[in-house]
């Protein structure tokens, strides 16, 4: 997760607000995916984001 945003292609882009509130929501959707599937979740894993949640720097 270091250094995610400067990884990321789109040089200005990386460092824009707009593009960090895409990734968490991405990060969200893929949580609310991952967590679906569970039969009883307990509270934290409703509310913890994992590394599994960070979507793949695009690199350009």
């Amino acid at each position: 997760m270091v250094g995610y945003f400067s990884d990321s292609a789109g040089g200005q882009r990386s460092g824009n607000g707009r593009f960090a509130r895409q990734v968490f929501q991405e990060m969200t959707e893929r949580h609310a995916y991952r967590v679906a599937d569970l039969d009883e979740p307990t509270k934290e894993q409703l509310s913890a984001l994992l590394e599994a949640d960070v979507p793949e720097p695009a690199h350009g």
